[in-house]
């Protein structure tokens, strides 16, 4: 299905790649935690808690999309209407983008560490919503065949997301020094 079918391709695609991109930016904490900001391997695991409370907080937009989707479903007749997942999913999508474009800018030292602690937040919840609603949106689509779907997603999610994680350290170790201090010279200067 994952050849064969396009809306599995595609939504397979989304989803395995915001699923990386969590796997990714999981490596990235010790990187901006414990060796720029020089936390003890304990501290830097609090930073965590932030994504935590997203996820949460992505629950919280998936329970409360379901009286929308259930009126819309109600509307066709009770068939499932897999649009009505898009909506929730485009959200999800908003906050993964901001929390990793957030945590991204201001994970230099010259930045308050509640910056990127709260941009996990953002991270969390986006990411919580999209796969929450990419799993529905195959459901809803496929029925009967909804397993086969779900399985397909989930062996692209899992090479993706071994992947990735693979190249987060050398990454961002040989983005070099110079491209960090360019950085943190305008974000500097925007402060200033």
């Amino acid at each position: 299905m994952l050849l064969t079918e396009p809306m599995v391709t595609c939504i397979a695609l989304y989803a395995s790649f915001v699923y990386a991109l969590l796997y990714l930016t999981l490596e990235v904490f010790p990187i901006v935690f414990e060796e720029i900001r020089g936390w003890s391997p304990v501290v830097r695991s609090l930073p965590f808690l932030g994504m935590f409370v997203g996820v949460l907080l992505g629950t919280v937009i998936n329970v409360a999309n379901q009286p929308r989707y259930a009126r819309i479903s109600d509307a066709a007749n009770g068939k499932p209407v897999p649009e009505g997942r898009l909506a929730p999913m485009a959200i999800g999508g908003i906050l993964f983008a901001i929390g990793l474009f957030w945590f991204g800018w201001t994970a230099a030292t010259g930045i308050t560490w509640l910056a990127p602690v709260f941009a996990t937040v953002f991270i969390g919840a986006g990411f919580n919503v999209v796969f929450n609603q990419c799993i529905n949106y195959l459901v809803d689509t496929y029925g009967l065949y909804a397993a086969s779907a779900t399985s397909a997603n989930t062996f692209l999610r899992s090479v993706l997301a071994a992947g990735f994680p693979l190249v987060a350290h050398p990454m961002f170790h040989n983005l070099g020094s110079k491209v960090c201090k360019v950085l943190v010279d305008i974000i500097e200067n925007m402060c200033a």
